[in-house]
């Protein structure tokens, strides 16, 4: 059990020096308004394979695209969104970042103020734990539900307070399976498919 800790502490010492990191260097986007609408969409990637978004207010996705690489740059012809408020959400392997713009008569505008990244749960998988860790820098709280492979509940809860959320979850007392492990954290949920 001491060797299990210490290489949980090992791992969240490594995700917070690759968060610090990753702070210089990941999801550098820039957003360039070519003329009147015409939006020249780039960004640096150091974060895996990402998926690029266009989305509503309604989380309607207009968009979407995957993309495997550094360096990303497309092109964007907005005119044909109706007037209102839309964000280009790219998703990568740690993090989900957001860049929020408005819709006007003449030109779109770039709303700097409502510009966020979230940090994706992470987890492990050893013998018959999982480890669950989450960099809340904005004390964001994680909910965590299991469910079996007949999708029946199985454990809820929710960690709150701090910026370093974590928890193990022993599957010690349950049968070899699969198992899907749901994590909800501002507004998005994740997915994990664990096999005990």
């Amino acid at each position: 059990m001491k060797a299990l800790i210490k290489k949980v502490v090992l791992m969240a010492v490594m995700v917070t020096g690759l968060v610090g990191k990753a702070n210089e260097s990941d999801f550098n986007v820039k957003a360039t308004e070519l003329n009147s609408k015409l939006i020249q969409f780039t960004l640096n990637n150091y974060d895996g394979a990402i998926e690029v978004q266009v989305k509503d207010m309604l989380n309607v996705i207009l968009h979407s695209e995957n993309f495997q690489g550094t360096y990303y740059s497309k092109k964007f012809d907005l005119n044909t969104l109706p007037l209102g408020t839309y964000r280009f959400e790219v998703t990568g392997e740690t993090k989900v970042k957001y860049l929020t713009f408005e819709v006007t008569e003449e030109s779109v505008e770039f709303k700097s103020d409502i510009n966020t990244v979230i940090y994706k749960p992470v987890t492990l998988t050893k013998d018959k734990n999982v480890t669950i860790t989450k960099l809340a820098l904005n004390n964001e709280p994680l909910k965590i539900e299991v469910y079996d492979d007949k999708s029946e509940l199985l454990h809820t809860e929710t960690l709150k307070g701090g910026i370093d959320l974590k928890r193990i979850l022993s599957f010690v007392e349950v049968p070899n399976g699969d198992y899907k492990i749901y994590l909800t954290t501002n507004g998005k949920t994740f997915i994990e498919n664990i096999k005990i």
